[in-house]
């Protein structure tokens, strides 16, 4: 029995150390650049990235342009040509896109045409043989040379991307209604699209009736917490008000007439609704959505 109990006893020191080494771990392990869910801690990840290659941030950076570099290597040959080039430049640049670090392909390009001049400027500069075929050393260099020019300019800087207090979230919500270009929007479409697939309860990527009453409840936390919106309690005397009101709203988003809401509908509607509340905060916006900018196409 003594020599069971001193094992049992090792088994339980050895459980609690392992548990202690994967939290730290955990706490200190530079994250993939592909989970990083912030814009400032983005640019803070590539700032160390560019302050030195010895850095854990440099060779997450590293394996991540590694994985863009083999995806766009569709022949296996270990070069890219100016066929490819075009997708591996998209696949790059969505993770800083995400964040507004970085102009969409609609935002850069006014037509086809011009966006096939400029990537093929571009495929020139890096293709410093020019043998016609980019290598993944040629990428790499390129790249980390253009992120690290990019940690000196404007749009590297804070922004109202901050929503922690009442302040912050106003001029969140302005920026976020002004252009569909701004970081706040593209925040903000993140933010609808976190709470839509948390609503999701069947994961079937629509939201039903029931499940939509939770998701206003969930996309409505956020105003809420700075005083924007009254709660619930005060909106509605009782359930049967709530969901009567509720189902209604249900209806004007449900434009199809399915029984469900997509994420389309859902981004539509409460972008609108965001862009009339925001009008309230400052006349000088339309109180109506910017328009969308559509992807250029290839």
């Amino acid at each position: 029995e003594l020599a069971q109990f001193s094992s049992r006893r090792q088994f339980l020191a050895m459980s609690c150390f392992a548990g202690c080494v994967a939290g730290i771990r955990r706490r200190f392990v530079t994250p993939p650049i592909e989970d990083i869910s912030d814009r400032d801690e983005l640019v803070a990840f590539l700032r160390k990235a560019c302050a030195s290659k010895r850095s854990a941030e440099y060779r997450s950076l590293y394996r991540f342009l590694v994985k863009v570099f083999r995806s766009a290597d569709r022949d296996y040959d270990g070069l890219v040509g100016p066929e490819d080039f075009d997708i591996m430049v998209e696949i790059a640049g969505a993770i800083p896109r995400r964040f507004g670090l970085a102009p969409t392909s609609s935002e850069m390009f006014s037509s086809p045409a011009e966006r096939v001049t400029r990537r093929n400027e571009m495929f020139k500069q890096i293709n410093k043989d020019g043998k016609g075929m980019i290598s993944f050393n040629e990428f790499l260099d390129y790249t980390y040379n253009h992120i690290c020019r990019m940690m000196g300019t404007s749009e590297m800087q804070a922004s109202n991307t901050r929503i922690d207090k009442k302040a912050h979230f106003k001029d969140f919500v302005l920026a976020a209604s002004r252009t569909r270009r701004s970081p706040e929007y593209k925040k903000l479409y993140d933010l609808l699209l976190s709470t839509f697939v948390e609503a999701d309860k069947d994961n079937d990527g629509k939201v039903n009736l029931q499940e939509f009453d939770g998701m206003i409840d969930i996309a409505a936390s956020y105003p809420r917490q700075f005083g924007f919106a009254p709660p619930t309690s005060k909106l509605y005397k009782s359930t049967a008000e709530r969901m009567e009101v509720r189902g209604k709203m249900f209806q004007v988003m449900d434009k199809d007439g399915d029984g469900n809401i997509s994420f389309e509908e859902w981004l539509n509607f409460s972008y609108s609704h965001i862009c009339e509340k925001a009008k309230l905060l400052d006349d000088t916006l339309s109180g109506t959505v910017p328009p969308v900018i559509r992807g250029c196409p290839r």
